[in-house]
C-alpha cells in the first residue's frame, strides 16, 4: 500500500493519492483492503475525467500564448508555450523592448498585479490590443512618413493579427505577400476541415481582391470564432450524451433512484451543470437509504449497525427532525461481479451487508471469494409490487427480506421459520429512497404479519416444551421445539399464558400466569418465543394473594399505548369480580403495574358463568373486552368492556331468547375476520353429535343494534366435535383478516392441525394443515396459546 503512494507521486492521479492516504491513516487492514479492491477504481475515474479537463485547459492556453506571440513576432519555443501565465507575462514584457511597445508594457504590469482571471484575459486579447494600440501610435507618431508607409504598416499589422489566429508568426518578408499568397500561407496552417481553413479556400477562389483583404481584415476572425463555438457545441454534445448514458444505464439497475436524479437535474439545466455532474456529481450520488414497502409497515429503514441488521423507525420522539443514524448506504457495483451490487456502509466504510447462514449482518469485508459472493446482490424488479428486490448473488433464490424488524435471506419454501411464505413477496420488496431520511414520529411497529401457533406440550412429570407452528397460513407447516427446561421444571396444568407483544418489538411474546401453590402466583414472560425461549420472572404476589385457579387471563393492548397489556378477571366468590389491568407487563427492573379497572360488586359476576375475549370491538385502536355470560336456562347475553383501561363500565349489546344459546355449547374467539378495522366474535357452537356451526358477530359495538350472528360453516352431523378441537386466533396468511385454527384429536395420540382461512366468507370450510402423524401428538397433553 505504501509503495502504492509513493508510485502515485509523479503521476497526477490527485484522487487516488489522497485516498490512498486516507486508508493508511486508518489503523487495521480493513480501509487498505477496500481501497486496493473497489475505492481506487472510484479514484481513478474522478482523476481521469478531472485529467481530460486539464488537459483541455492546457491546450487552449498554449494555443492562446502561440496566437500572443505570433501577434507580437516572437518565436513561440516549447519553454515559452509551457511557462504558468503570470510567468508568460513577465518573459513578454522582458522580450518587448522595443521604446514604442508603452502600452503593452503597461499591460503587462496591470495584468501582474491582478489575478489568474485577469492574466487570461491579458494573454488572449489585452496583448493584442495593447499592441494595436502601440502600432497605432506609433503610426501617428511617424507623421513624417508617407501615407503609404503608414498604410503599409497597418496591413502588416493586420496580417499579423489574421496570422496569430492560426498561431503564425510570419517574417517581414512573409508580412508583405500579396494578400492571396498570404491567404494560402494562412490555410496551409489552417486545421483541416476547420471553418478557418474553408473561409480561407472560398477567399482564394474568388479573384476580387477585395474579398482577399475582407478575409484577413475580418473574415478569419469570424470563421475561429465559429470554429470555437463548434468545439464547445461538440464538447457540450458529448458531456449530454455520456451523462444520459450514466442516466439510462442507472435506471436499469432499480437501485440508484439518486444518480437518475441528479443525472436528470443537470441534463435539465445548463451545459456546467452536466460538467460539474460528470466530473464529481456522478460520484457523489451513490448514496442511499433502503426502505421497507411493506404495506402500514413503511417508514422503516435497514439499518447499518454492526452485527445483525435490522430496522429502525427513526422515532423522532417528539424532538425537531435530524437525519437517522446509519441508515444510508453506498450502493456500489457488486464486488463479485459487474451487474449486481453492494451495500457499503457511508458510516463504516469497508463494511458491507451481507447474510451470515440466513440471518443478514453488517460485517467488514476480509477481501475473500466468499465475502465478496455474499455481499453482492442482484437488483430484480419488485416481487411485491413497485420496488426492487435484492437476491442474494451467492445463494440465487433467496431475498432480503425482513420478519418484523429482523432481516434475512429467504424464500417462500417453508423449509425454516424465516421461509414462510405468508408475506413474502411485500416483505421482500424495498425502496431504494434518498439518502440522510429524517426522524419523525414513530410509525405503525413492525409487527410480522403472519401468526404463528404456539402451544406448550406437558411431557409428565412437569416436564413442559414449547412448540410453535410456522406456516399455518400456508405452504409446508414446520414445527420446532423453542423451550424446553426438563422434568421438574415446568408444570403445564398449572400456568395460564396468553400471546401478546408486550415490548413492543413487533414480535410476539407469551405472559404465563403460574401457580406456585398456597394461592402463590407468578408472571412468567416469554419475549423470545422464536427461541431459544428464556422466561422471565416479572412479577409475582406475596403467599396467599392470588390463586391461580380464581384467574381469567386475556391479552392485548386496553390503554393504546402500542404494548399489548394483560387483563384478568379475579373471582372473589359470590358472584364477585374484579378487573385487574397489567400494563407494564415488560418493564425491566419492575413488577407490571396491576390496578383494578372495574369491580362488579357482590353477587353481580360470577366469572364461572363467564367465556371473555379480548377485541378492539369499536375500532378506536384499544382493545376491548366482549364477554358471553350465562343467564341460565340456555340464554346468553354478550356484554362489552369497551374500556378496559378504565373505570370500565359493560354494557349489554345482545341476548338470545329464553332457551336458545347454551353457554357451554360455545367456544368464542375474537379477531377481525372480515377485514373491516374492527374485530368481531367468531364462536363455535355445538349441537351435540359431532355437528358444529360457526357463528360470526360481527357488529359487536353497533350502538343501538344487536351483533349481526350468521353461520359462515357448518359441519354437517358426526364430523366436528368441538369437545375434540383446540382453537386459536391469528393471521396465519398475512391477508389482513384474521383466521382460526384447530388442534383436532384422533386415536392413537395423532392430531391433524385444521385452518380456517375464510372465517367470514359463506362457507369457512377447513383445510388440513399438519398431521402429526399416530404416536407423536397426545392432543390432550397441548396447551395451545392464543
Amino acid at each position: 500500500m505504501s509503495r502504492l503512494l509513493t508510485d502515485v507521486k509523479s503521476v497526477p492521479l490527485v484522487e487516488v493519492r489522497a485516498r490512498a492516504r486516507a486508508a493508511l491513516d486508518v489503523e487495521g487492514s480493513d480501509a487498505a483492503t477496500l481501497f486496493i479492491r473497489s475505492e481506487i477504481f472510484v479514484a481513478v475515474e474522478k482523476d481521469e475525467s478531472r485529467i481530460r479537463q486539464e488537459q483541455l485547459a492546457r491546450q487552449l492556453a498554449r494555443e492562446a500564448k502561440q496566437r500572443a506571440l505570433a501577434y507580437l513576432e516572437l518565436a513561440a519555443t516549447p519553454e515559452l508555450l509551457d511557462l504558468p501565465d503570470d510567468q508568460f507575462i513577465r518573459r513578454v514584457g522582458a522580450l518587448m523592448v522595443q521604446p514604442w511597445a508603452v502600452r503593452v508594457q503597461a499591460g503587462v504590469n496591470a495584468a501582474l498585479r491582478g489575478e489568474a482571471p485577469e492574466w487570461k484575459v491579458f494573454i488572449e486579447s489585452g496583448v493584442i490590443v495593447a499592441h494595436r494600440a502601440d502600432v497605432d501610435a506609433f503610426i501617428q507618431e511617424q507623421h513624417d512618413k508617407t501615407e503609404a508607409e503608414r498604410e503599409a504598416l497597418r496591413q502588416k499589422d493586420i496580417k499579423r493579427r489574421a496570422a496569430s489566429v492560426v498561431a503564425w508568426a510570419p517574417t517581414e518578408g512573409e508580412l508583405t505577400l500579396a494578400n492571396d499568397n498570404f491567404i494560402r500561407k494562412i490555410r496551409d496552417k489552417a486545421v483541416t476541415g476547420s471553418e478557418v481553413s474553408a473561409a480561407a479556400f472560398d477567399a482564394i477562389l474568388s479573384p476580387e481582391p477585395a474579398v482577399w483583404a475582407a478575409f484577413i481584415e475580418t473574415g478569419i476572425h469570424a470563421a475561429s470564432a465559429r470554429d470555437k463555438q463548434i468545439a464547445l457545441d461538440k464538447e457540450i454534445a458529448e458531456n449530454r450524451r455520456l451523462a444520459l448514458e450514466i442516466q439510462t444505464r442507472a435506471e436499469k439497475t432499480l437501485v440508484r433512484p439518486a444518480l437518475v436524479a441528479a443525472a436528470k437535474a443537470a441534463l435539465a439545466g445548463t451545459p456546467a451543470d452536466v460538467a460539474l455532474f460528470l466530473r464529481a456529481g456522478q460520484f457523489d450520488a451513490l448514496a442511499q437509504s433502503i426502505r421497507s414497502t411493506t404495506p402500514k409497515r413503511a417508514g422503516w429503514w435497514v439499518r447499518s449497525a454492526v452485527g445483525d441488521a435490522s430496522l429502525t423507525s427513526g422515532d423522532s420522539a417528539g424532538a425537531p427532525p435530524a437525519p437517522i443514524a446509519d441508515v444510508t448506504w453506498k450502493v456500489v457495483d457488486g464486488l463479485a461481479g459487474e451487474g449486481c451490487f453492494s451495500f457499503e456502509s457511508t458510516q463504516r466504510p469497508g463494511h458491507y451487508l451481507r447474510p451470515v447462514g440466513f440471518r443478514v449482518q453488517l460485517q467488514p469485508s476480509d477481501g475473500s471469494t466468499e465475502f465478496k459472493n455474499a455481499a453482492t446482490w442482484c437488483a430484480k424488479k419488485g416481487l411485491g409490487g413497485p420496488g426492487v428486490s435484492l437476491e442474494a448473488k451467492a445463494q440465487p433464490g433467496r431475498y432480503l427480506r425482513h420478519l418484523g424488524a429482523e432481516l434475512w435471506i429467504a424464500d417462500n419454501s417453508g423449509a425454516n421459520a424465516s421461509d414462510r411464505a405468508c408475506g413474502f413477496n411485500e416483505n421482500a420488496t424495498w425502496l431504494i429512497d434518498a439518502p440522510g431520511p429524517q426522524t419523525a414520529p414513530k410509525p405503525a411497529p413492525v409487527k410480522d404479519p403472519c401468526s404463528d401457533v404456539a402451544s406448550f406440550y406437558d411431557y409428565s412429570n412437569a416436564d413442559t416444551g414449547l412448540w410453535l407452528f410456522n406456516g399455518v397460513g400456508g405452504g409446508t407447516v414446520s414445527t420446532k421445539l423453542a423451550w424446553r427446561p426438563g422434568a421438574g421444571q415446568w408444570d403445564a396444568n398449572r400456568a395460564k399464558p396468553v400471546a401478546g407483544d408486550f415490548n413492543g418489538d413487533g414480535k410476539l411474546d407469551i405472559g404465563a400466569f403460574y401457580d406456585n401453590g398456597g394461592n402463590t402466583t407468578a408472571l412468567w414472560l416469554f419475549d423470545n418465543v422464536r427461541g431459544p425461549a428464556a422466561p422471565r420472572k416479572v412479577w409475582e404476589t406475596g403467599v396467599g394473594h392470588w390463586a391461580l385457579s380464581s384467574s381469567t387471563p386475556l391479552a392485548g393492548d386496553f390503554d393504546g399505548d402500542g404494548k399489548d397489556d394483560i387483563a384478568v378477571f379475579y373471582n372473589y366468590g359470590g358472584g364477585h369480580t374484579r378487573l385487574f389491568l397489567f400494563d407494564r407487563v415488560s418493564t425491566p427492573g419492575s413488577e407490571p403495574y396491576n390496578h383494578v379497572t372495574w369491580d362488579s360488586g357482590a353477587g353481580q359476576w360470577d366469572p364461572n358463568r363467564a367465556k371473555p375475549v379480548a377485541g378492539d370491538f369499536n375500532g378506536d385502536g384499544r382493545l376491548d373486552i366482549g364477554a358471553f355470560y350465562d343467564n341460565g336456562g340456555n340464554t346468553t347475553a354478550l356484554w362489552l368492556f369497551d374500556n378496559v383501561r378504565g373505570p370500565a363500565a359493560p354494557r349489554k349489546v345482545w341476548e338470545t331468547g329464553v332457551g336458545h344459546w347454551a353457554l357451554s355449547s360455545s367456544t368464542p374467539l375474537a379477531g377481525d375476520f372480515d377485514g373491516d378495522g374492527k374485530d368481531d366474535i367468531a364462536v363455535f357452537y355445538n349441537y351435540g353429535g359431532g355437528h358444529t356451526r360457526l357463528f360470526l358477530f360481527d357488529r359487536v359495538s353497533t350502538p343501538g343494534s344487536e351483533p349481526y350472528n350468521h353461520v359462515t360453516w357448518d359441519s354437517g352431523a358426526g364430523q366436528w366435535d368441538p369437545n375434540r378441537a383446540k382453537p386459536v386466533a391469528g393471521d396465519f396468511n398475512g391477508d389482513g383478516r384474521t383466521d382460526l385454527a384447530a388442534f383436532y384429536s384422533y386415536p392413537d395420540d395423532q392430531t391433524r392441525l385444521w385452518a380456517f382461512d375464510a372465517v367470514s366468507s359463506t362457507n369457512a370450510a377447513p383445510r388440513a394443515a399438519w398431521d402429526s402423524g399416530p404416536g407423536n401428538w397426545a392432543w390432550g397433553r397441548g396447551r395451545p396459546v392464543s
